[in-house]
């Protein structure tokens, strides 16, 4: 029997969309998206970052040298937000009816800045028990270590566990690392998952 639900957060909660990203930069920094991708491919900041291996203040510093600019804080982070999209990609009553019955987990490779914006702007995540982030616990899907991280927040069992995510390789990490798992698709699909687990969505079973 399932006790908790893991979620990805982009591309599962939050929807990413890589091309405004890359037009943000572009009207930011007089490069060309093209440039920008290309210079952003050209360093390992993001993965780093992501990592826990930078601090967000240095993060931004090797950002503003990359580019040859400076920006404020509040700028910068925007500016570094803008691949999120709008709406969620699972609704906020599906979450709440969840909740009643199952510990959700927020499990992501993500960082600072970005996590601190979601917080702000997508008060969705707030209904999650607790969040195991790459930046914080040090360990990027698909390595273990952050899965044994989900592990403990879920406080049950590795198999009591079902997990989502957007890419098939964190899926079979997680199936490796004993987690049921399944890619996620969409909210129709993700509810079907559920259903042939007997999940309950509030009072009653997925229909």
């Amino acid at each position: 029997m399932l006790k908790t639900i893991i979620f990805d957060l982009g591309n599962v909660i939050v929807p990413l969309d890589f091309p405004a990203g890359a037009l943000a930069w572009s009207e930011a920094t007089g490069h060309t998206p093209d440039e920008v991708r290309r210079r952003m491919a050209s360093v390992d900041h993001y993965r780093a970052y992501e990592a826990g291996e930078l601090s967000t203040p240095k993060f931004q510093q090797s950002m503003e040298e990359l580019f040859e600019k400076r920006f404020d804080e509040t700028h910068f982070m925007n500016l570094w937000s803008s691949i999120f999209a709008e709406p969620t990609l699972v609704d906020a009553e599906t979450l709440i009816r969840l909740k009643q019955r199952y510990r959700l987990v927020l499990l992501s490779n993500t960082n600072d800045l970005h996590f601190r914006f979601i917080r702000r702007h997508y008060p969705i995540v707030e209904l999650f028990d607790e969040y195991v982030l790459s930046y914080e616990v040090q360990s990027m899907k698909p390595d273990g270590g952050i899965y044994q991280a989900a592990i403990a927040a879920a406080r049950c069992a590795a198999h009591e566990c079902f997990f989502t995510d957007d890419l098939a390789a964190n899926i079979e990490a997680a199936r490796g690392h004993g987690l049921q798992a399944e890619v996620f698709v969409d909210e129709p699909t993700l509810l079907g998952h559920l259903r042939d687990r007997g999940v309950m969505l509030g009072a009653s079973l997925l229909i």
